[in-house]
Order: structure tokens, then sequence, then C-alpha cells
């Protein structure tokens, strides 16, 4: 499914770097599509004082993918 993923999509996925749980995101772009690395838009959550943030992750573990 990586390669279906485009910019502004709710993406599902296996969080590997932290303990392989679900997580859901905004994705934004590929940083590094043939290492499967991409950047993400995610809510912070716990209270946090921003409500979300921009990271790196390992998107090898897609499971679903939502369109605006």
């Amino acid at each position: 499914p990586s390669s279906i993923v485009k910019p502004g999509a709710w993406i599902y996925h296996i969080n590997h770097q932290f303990n392989n749980i679900e997580h859901s995101a905004i994705f934004i772009c590929w940083k590094d599509f043939a290492k499967k690395i991409g950047i993400t838009l995610s809510y912070a959550g716990m209270n946090k004082a921003v409500t979300a943030k921009y990271g790196e992750y390992q998107l090898n573990s897609i499971y679903a993918i939502f369109r605006p």
C-alpha cells in the first residue's frame, strides 16, 4: 500500500519505533521511499501543550488509508 499513499491521507500503521503499537497520523511525504520512511503529522496527546507534531516513521506496516 505504500505506493498509493498520497499527502493528506490519514494512515494507520504499526509504530515499530514504539513497542509495535497501532498508530494513526496524517501522511505528509516520503523522506525515503525506498526505505519506507515517511513524514507524518500526529496527535501529540497526553495533555501536552502542542496539539500535534511532525515526525519520521518507518511506514512499512500501513494497514489502512483514508483519503480526504
